[in-house]
Order: structure tokens, then C-alpha cells, then sequence
């Protein structure tokens, strides 16, 4: 069971932000993350965020991300 429920959102292709957050969190393999919608646009790097997400995805056992088709 996750010990904490983290959501983030309106990233924007912010990598370096998205990085520094997860940092500051301390993202353990027992939370849970959720990553809401805005992941790209905007931002400098939003092929830098798709990829961190994913290894998130991957890495995290309950990290799931919501997006909007377009």
C-alpha cells in the first residue's frame, strides 16, 4: 500500500522543474504518483519530460500519467 498520494500537474515540458520537484519530494518506490494532463507545450524540453515520465512509468510500480488526446 502506497504511503502517500503525490499529483502533479501543468508541467509543461519543464524537465529541469519536473526534476528539481521530484527531488524535493523524495519520491519513494512506495508512493503513489499521478501526473496530470500539460505534461508538453510551452516548456523547453518536452521530449525531455515524455522520456522522465516514462522511466517513471517504468521505475515507479504506481506512477500513472493522464493524458488528453488531441
Amino acid at each position: 500500500m502506497p504511503t502517500r498520494t503525490l499529483i502533479i500537474g501543468d508541467i509543461h515540458g519543464c524537465l529541469r522543474q519536473l526534476d528539481a520537484l521530484l527531488e524535493a519530494i523524495s519520491l519513494s518506490t512506495d508512493d503513489h504518483l499521478i501526473l496530470l494532463g500539460d505534461l508538453i507545450d510551452r516548456g523547453p524540453n518536452s521530449a525531455g519530460v515524455l522520456k522522465r515520465v516514462r522511466q517513471l512509468s517504468l521505475r515507479q510500480a504506481d506512477a500513472h500519467y493522464l493524458a488528453e488526446r488531441w
